[in-house]
C-alpha cells in the first residue's frame, strides 16, 4: 500500500474514465476513486477485470452500502488530492491553455 502503480498524463479535458482500464489491466481488488469516475458501464467493465470500483456517490444518487474500511480510505482521497496539487505546482504542470 502507497506506491503509484501506474499513471500517465492528460490534458485538462480528457475524460478520466477513458485511460483507466489500459492503467489498471494488472490489476485486482478495489480501486478507490473520486466521483468523476462514476458510471455504471465501467463499474461493471472493472467487475469483469476483477476489480471493484468504490466511490462516493453524488447527492442525487440513492445510497450505497460501503464498509468502514471503504469509507475511511475514501475519507483520506482529499490528502490524495492535495499532494497531487502540491506536485502540479512544484512540477509547473498544468493550467495551460
Amino acid at each position: 500500500m502507497g506506491e503509484i502503480l501506474s499513471f500517465r498524463l492528460t490534458l485538462g479535458n480528457t475524460d478520466d474514465r477513458k485511460p483507466l482500464p489500459e492503467l489498471i489491466k494488472d490489476l485486482s481488488g478495489c480501486l478507490y476513486v473520486d466521483k468523476g469516475y462514476l458510471s455504471a458501464s465501467l463499474k461493471q467493465q472493472l467487475k469483469t477485470m476483477g476489480i471493484n470500483l468504490i466511490t462516493n456517490i453524488k447527492k442525487e444518487m440513492k445510497p450505497v452500502e460501503q464498509t468502514c474500511f471503504d469509507k475511511a480510505i475514501l475519507r483520506h482521497r482529499s490528502v490524495i488530492e492535495t499532494v497531487f496539487d502540491e506536485l502540479k505546482n512544484l512540477c509547473q504542470i498544468g493550467g495551460c491553455s
